[in-house]
């Protein structure tokens, strides 16, 4: 369903987009097409205004497919999923851009891109993340295991300056991009019993937002103010 963020009503009921349940939903930055994959790796694109059915990919990816996200140019997207494997398509002619294969040995829980389009960074079940560049399509660094399992979420901030990744067991990082350098270990942010499942970065990358399967909200500063409210 589609809805209004002013006054909360339903813009669009799309219906039963899959037959299978949805598993990845991403609208592309510049509001113009929204995502959809199923659990079979199946993949649909709608425009957004209109609400009409642009493209049915079909299956793009072996498995379900878990994680979408667009380039933040609103120029391409990625697709990732339960078999370790990541495509490229262009937003605008529907192609192929690249076919990354399976380049983790786990299911792809969780992909992000920073906002200057340049960096593309993948994660798995076991706790690796990979860097990679957006244009070439070349991994630029291994970067082992980052957690100790399961990386649910990644974000970077909008100045493109820092990643963070979050884990199982509350776990949480921080990384400079540039450097390519552990910034700030914060251990179990949120305690050593729930798992860190979203995070989200204020669009002046002052602060960032954690939340867990236990149904808690932190706040935090970017700058190492340490925690500013435990909702």
């Amino acid at each position: 369903k589609q809805i209004s963020v002013a006054d909360s009503s339903i813009v669009k009921d799309y219906g039963k987009v899959f037959k299978a349940p949805i598993t990845a939903l991403e609208c592309s930055p510049d509001s113009r097409f929204l995502l959809v994959g199923d659990e079979n790796g199946n993949l649909k694109q709608f425009d957004v205004e209109t609400q009409k059915l642009m493209k049915s990919y079909g299956k793009v990816l072996p498995g379900a497919m878990l994680t979408c996200a667009a380039t933040p140019d609103s120029a391409t997207f990625f697709v990732a999923g339960s078999q370790g494997h990541c495509k490229q398509f262009c937003l605008n002619d529907y192609a192929t851009v690249r076919d990354y294969g399976k380049i983790h040995k786990g299911s792809i829980f969780s992909i992000c891109v920073t906002a200057d389009s340049n960096y593309l960074f993948t994660s798995d079940k076991y706790g690796y993340m990979k860097q990679w560049g957006v244009k070439d399509g070349n991994l630029i660094k291994d970067y082992s295991k980052v957690h100790e399992r399961f990386i649910y979420a990644m974000a970077t901030t909008p100045d493109s300056r820092y990643l963070f990744v979050t884990g199982n067991r509350g776990c949480l990082v921080q990384w400079d991009i540039r450097s390519q350098t552990l910034r700030k270990d914060y251990g179990r942010a949120h305690g050593g019993d729930t798992d860190i499942c979203e995070i989200v970065v204020s669009p002046n990358s002052k602060h960032f937002w954690t939340s867990d399967d236990g149904g808690s909200i932190k706040e935090w500063s970017v700058e190492f103010e340490g925690l500013q409210r435990d909702y």
